[in-house]
């Protein structure tokens, strides 16, 4: 096991820490990809690391969503990973630090939890390392470490870990690992804890189907209780969001949505644009976000073709057959609601192809149907497991090591993501740090809304949905920014308001919301519109509370 953590480790930081090492704790690791969501995660858990053992702070009352309630709950909560987050912190880490060490620990995480279920379905200790490395660190996984709550799948081989044993033999012991998995899954990533929600029952019918394990009615009143002991156990953080969806409407995503975020059925001979072995090649996936490409490699897919001929086998024979079954089942829901042909920008929609997909139209909370192809690529990686132990064994026992670590470094090299994948990480400080305004705001009594100026950068990303998030994490006063499944009108029109400023109506429409206060950014975006901006509300008499380098702040006074 140490040797496992040592080696993961290793693979870690290679790819990911020693690009950035000097700049370790002055980044987010995954916002080359994606930095809005980046940042509204580390946003998140510095909200979690303030409010969970505060008395005077809600944590689902979160700071971003002014004036709404319960506004955590529009999108993932990460509290499962303040079991990490919250002592980092502690220790005294930056916020940026210790976020890049929870991404990291997740695949660490997903590697050592791979490798044992692995070992349990039969791979040889050097296969089980294999089988780690391709779901801890191969492309499909590092091309979603822009959303920590997807991480959560670092969980999963953990669940069916004990889910098989408890199916073998049922023992208190790991139906409370079971449970304990469940959980963290969820408390993790809501979504992800809904794709094992489906996986867990799958994985029951297909091993009982072929024979691998057999059904009694211990078992199932046992895995009854099982389900019925987590379903309890979510329900604290799953009440917050029954009354936000009661107050709001339905977490269920548009069909044009979860098309739009289905994979596309050619995915799985794709890799993503930072793979340097195939970067110059037609398997090449070149979209800003990748986010589907999903090829296995050319080393480990031949480990799965050979892991797929122990069918003809009969000891291993149920094994194959149930991560076969499953793998094609995972890939079929991940290819959404409707049929994708592949090729970049939109992809044309066969509506009349009847997908298993059409499941997500009737599950809430859901939206990025492709990450269910994580259930195959784990599927896949136990095979390259499996596979590597059957040629291991025809090698000479003096030449196994010598093959072995052969095998594991072609793979390190032909999963070798591009330097720019760390490198151009979005800078950031800790949160009270990304603005002067900030400490202002931490100071001053005033506890009305907030909302900041301008909206889009100079790229014209939004920076309201993360960096402003962000940052009141920092000052930890209720801004008018949200980012989640729901669309709000109320935050939208705050924010139109406030663009319109100074004239008389959206002054008063602002400050009959609880809006006190009008940050402006000098340096985000557009300079001089920012200036412009500063100068009118200056000229209309708004009181200038704070005029730095960076920033403004005004008050919106109630009277003209």
């Amino acid at each position: 096991m140490l040797a496992l953590i040592a080696f993961y480790s290793s693979v870690g930081i290679a790819y990911l820490v020693l690009p950035i090492i000097r700049e370790f704790g002055g980044v987010l690791l995954g916002s080359r990809l994606l930095s809005t969501d980046v940042f509204l995660n580390a946003g998140i858990l510095e909200w979690g690391y303030h409010s969970l053992f505060s008395s005077t702070r809600h944590f689902f009352d979160w700071n971003a969503g002014f004036p709404l309630s319960d506004t955590l709950a529009v999108t993932e909560n990460l509290v499962g990973w303040q079991l990490f987050y919250y002592p980092l912190r502690l220790l005294g880490l930056g916020v940026p630090a210790a976020y890049n060490t929870v991404l990291l620990v997740s695949l660490l995480i997903a590697g050592i939890g791979s490798a044992l279920l692995a070992r349990r379905l039969g791979a040889s200790r050097w296969g089980a390392a294999l089988a780690g490395l391709v779901f801890g660190y191969g492309p499909f996984h590092l091309d979603n470490i822009m959303h920590l709550q997807t991480m959560a799948v670092c969980w999963i081989p953990f669940a069916i870990l004990f889910l098989d044993r408890y199916l073998e033999k049922p023992t208190s012991r790991d139906a409370l690992g079971l449970v304990a998995c469940v959980v963290m899954t969820v408390l993790s990533g809501i979504y992800i804890g809904v794709f094992l929600a489906i996986t867990l029952p799958l994985y029951v019918l297909v091993s009982v189907a072929v024979k691998r394990h057999r059904w009694s009615r211990k078992t199932g009143v046992g895995l009854l209780q099982i389900g019925i002991v987590s379903a309890v156990a979510i329900i604290p953080i799953s009440i917050p969001y029954i009354r936000f969806e009661t107050a709001h409407g339905s977490y269920g995503a548009s069909a044009k949505t979860l098309a739009g975020l289905s994979m596309e059925w050619l995915m799985p001979a794709r890799t993503p644009s930072f793979q340097l072995a195939w970067a110059s090649t037609p398997l090449r996936w070149s979209n800003p976000w990748d986010g589907e490409a999903a090829f296995f490699g050319l080393l480990t897919l031949i480990f799965i073709i050979v892991g797929i001929t122990l069918l003809r086998g009969t000891s291993r024979r149920s094994v194959v057959l149930t991560l076969v079954v499953i793998s094609l089942m995972s890939y079929l829901l991940a290819l959404g609601p409707y049929f994708k042909t592949a090729g970049s920008g939109p992809a044309r929609v066969i509506d009349w192809v009847p997908m298993p997909g059409r499941l997500w139209l009737l599950v809430p909370g859901v939206r990025i149907p492709s990450r269910f192809f994580f259930i195959a690529w784990l599927g896949g990686a136990i095979l390259a497991g499996l596979g590597f132990t059957v040629l291991e064994r025809r090698v000479k026992k003096e030449l196994r090591l010598a093959f072995a670590m052969g095998v594991l470094l072609l793979v390190l090299l032909e999963y070798w993501p591009a330097s720019w994948l760390s490198k151009e990480s979005v800078v950031a400080t800790n949160p009270m740090q990304m603005s002067d305004a900030y400490r202002f705001l931490s100071g001053e009594t005033d506890s009305g809304g907030v909302i900041e100026l301008p909206i889009q950068d100079e790229q014209h990303t939004r920076v309201d949905y993360g960096r402003y998030i962000y940052g009141s994490a920092g000052h930890l006063r209720r801004v008018v920014a949200l980012h989640g499944d729901h669309d709000l009108p109320i935050t939208d029109s705050l924010t139109q308001a406030a663009y319109e400023l100074p004239a008389d109506a959206q002054r008063i429409f602002l400050a009959d919301h609880g809006v006190t206060r009008v940050v402006v950014h000098r340096n985000i975006g557009d300079a001089s519109a920012n200036a412009r901006i500063i100068a009118e509300l200056s000229a209309a008499g708004y009181p200038t509370l704070f005029n730095g380098s960076e920033s403004a702040v005004f008050a919106i006074p109630r009277a003209p």
